[in-house]
């Protein structure tokens, strides 16, 4: 029996929403692997999970670094949530970059050199 074919967004949002049992991996730490050759890719794409505003650094350092950043909130608490959101979004537009809402509680985040477009 033939697999049905998925398109990218199919997958991002399977990948998103599966059951995460997985260790949580540093994204700094992956984006040194990338970047020292250890994976063939051309682009990383950052999946973060904040649980606090404290998490606003890190988050910032890849949007300045020109990395793309998806941002699940569903674990924050509303009023950390919503100063977050508007943190990034002041850096995204500092760098030309743009925020977007994917799902109800997740984001991107883009540098310039990426567009969004809803379809």
């Amino acid at each position: 029996m033939e697999k049905e074919k998925k398109n990218i967004i199919d997958l991002i949002r399977d990948w998103l929403y599966e059951s995460d049992s997985r260790k949580e991996n540093d994204p700094e730490e992956m984006a040194r692997d990338f970047q020292n050759g250890e994976y063939p890719v051309d682009y990383l794409l950052i999946v973060a999970r904040p649980k606090t505003f404290m998490d606003a650094e890190k988050l910032s350092g890849h949007i300045r670094s020109g990395r793309a950043v998806i941002i699940r909130t569903e674990e924050m608490k509303m009023p950390d949530k919503q100063r977050l959101l508007d943190f990034l979004s002041g850096v995204a537009m500092a760098k030309d970059g743009t925020i977007a809402r994917l799902y109800q509680d997740v984001f991107i985040c883009t540098p310039k050199n990426v567009g969004i477009i809803e379809e």
